[in-house]
């Protein structure tokens, strides 16, 4: 009894591994096959997975998108022959429907299940695909030396067909055929998919030795793309100052989309000056002081370079100015007119040097010694502290910044400023912080007052009706 079960299951081992569509090689046959994509110097864990396909949904037969062709592959061991008969897809036609760029191709390597490390087997686009390759149909090879010859007497090339390079999905094959004969003696009914995908591609000459390249078990293609990236920027020389933020921007040209992102998320970003600009790994700069560096962004053989100066922080200088005007000071320098909006004085006084930061809704020095101030952007009305409006070099800065001259062309000074005469439009334009916010406060308390004494009157009224 042990015996009859013991011969029972080895009867049905033996099944699995010779039935059409039984699995070999521990489950080496393949349902899917991937294409990746990168370029020459690359890691394999570089190369971007492109896509992957389910074997159904390339198979015409089961509704699949490309068309499977039935053809025969010679080919030679060096002493022996191998015919081959396979269904499947052309891998030009697999490229094409995946998106590649076909003619950028330089390398495809074939990863097969049963071999463990690297590709089995890697040819160049020109020998896989531009140079011809042939099914010779009475290529024979002589038992005992080794030698081949013409099966009919003829030419080798004689009835040679050209053959295109595929992936079968289902195969037959025989050791020591002649093309003729196992063209008339195999059926497709004799295919197994055993060995999916298994890649065919014939022979350049009758005398090729490539029959272990007939990969099986492919589950894999990497497609090498000639050249590298192409990296560029539009910022090769950029001035900054100390305190600046600031982002580089490289763009990426390469022959695939997705390997213009993942380039551009792997972009390797050095600086040749630490100690004046930093960059992190998204390309944004730290400056830290004075000084010239160049930032670098690059990814294997490319890169691309960007000269940045760091100068002195820009600075204005401003002297006290004597502006017609009704109103006298008794600041740094003197206000003496005829009102008629004319000035007529000339600036006394010592020049200082005011720094110099645009105005956006943030916290300005006008002078080093000064308190800290605000402009708040109200629209196109500037509102600024009365501390502000108090000094006539401020009103001067606040004039520069603006971009307009606010002072000497009014017919009374703003009251409380020591020195500053100002224009009238100056006045509606630039109003002390305090008082507009005071005014905000007396129209609010104007209603809520109203509001109060209106709810109090009709509660009132309420109750007299009760």
């Amino acid at each position: 009894m042990k015996n009859k079960l013991l011969f029972i299951c080895l009867s049905a081992c033996l099944f699995v591994l010779v039935v059409p569509g039984g699995v070999a090689r521990g489950g080496a046959v393949t349902d899917t096959v991937s294409i990746h994509i990168g370029y020459f110097g690359w890691d394999e864990e570089q190369f971007v997975e492109k896509v992957t396909y389910h074997w159904r949904e390339l198979d015409d037969l089961y509704g699949g998108i490309l068309s499977t062709n039935e053809v025969v592959y010679s080919y030679f061991s060096g002493s022996r022959t191998y015919l081959a008969a396979g269904r499947g897809f052309y891998i030009r036609d697999l490229l094409d429907y995946a998106g590649i760029d076909f003619g950028s191709i330089s390398r495809i390597d074939f990863f097969t299940r049963d071999q463990t490390i690297g590709p089995y087997r890697s040819f160049t686009k020109a020998s896989l695909f531009d140079m011809p390759r042939y099914y010779f149909p009475y290529l024979a090879a002589d038992e005992d030396t080794g030698e081949i010859y013409s099966y009919h007497g003829g030419d080798l090339y004689d009835g040679a067909t050209r053959v295109d390079p595929m992936l079968a999905l289902e195969d037959y094959t025989e050791w020591d055929s002649v093309g003729v004969l196992f063209s008339e003696l195999y059926e497709n009914t004799m295919f197994s998919a055993i060995n999916r995908f298994r890649l065919f591609f014939g022979q350049l000459s009758p005398s090729e030795a490539n029959t272990s390249s007939s990969a099986k078990y492919v589950y894999k293609l990497f497609i090498t793309f000639t050249g590298t990236p192409v990296l560029s920027t539009d910022e090769t020389n950029i001035e900054l100052r100390v305190g600046n933020s600031f982002q580089m921007i490289v763009n990426v040209s390469a022959e695939d989309a997705l390997l213009d992102r993942y380039v551009s998320e792997n972009l390797i970003w050095t600086s040749d000056d630490e100690s004046v600009i930093s960059v992190d790994a998204h390309g944004n700069l730290t400056v830290k002081a004075e000084g010239d560096a160049v930032i670098t962004a690059s990814f294997g053989q490319a890169s691309v370079s960007a000269a940045v100066r760091v100068g002195q922080n820009e600075t204005v200088q401003i002297a006290s100015e004597t502006g017609a005007g009704g109103g006298t000071g008794t600041g740094s320098g003197s206000v003496a007119g005829d009102g008629d909006g004319d000035e007529d004085g000339a600036g006394v006084g010592d020049d200082n040097d005011i720094p110099y930061e645009p105005i956006a809704n943030v916290g300005i020095h006008p002078r080093e010694d000064a308190e800290l101030q605000f402009i708040e952007n109200a629209g196109s009305v500037y509102i600024l502290s009365r501390e502000l409006m108090s000094m006539a070099e401020n009103a001067a800065w606040v004039s520069r910044v603006l971009g307009r001259d606010y002072t000497g062309h009014s017919e009374g000074a703003v009251s409380g400023s020591r020195g500053g005469g100002m224009g009238a439009d100056a006045v509606q334009l630039i109003l002390p912080l305090r008082e507009h916010r005071s005014y905000i406060w007396v129209v609010t308390t104007a209603f809520a007052a109203f509001f109060a004494f209106g709810f109090g009157y009709g509660m009132l009224s309420f109750r007299k009706k009760l």
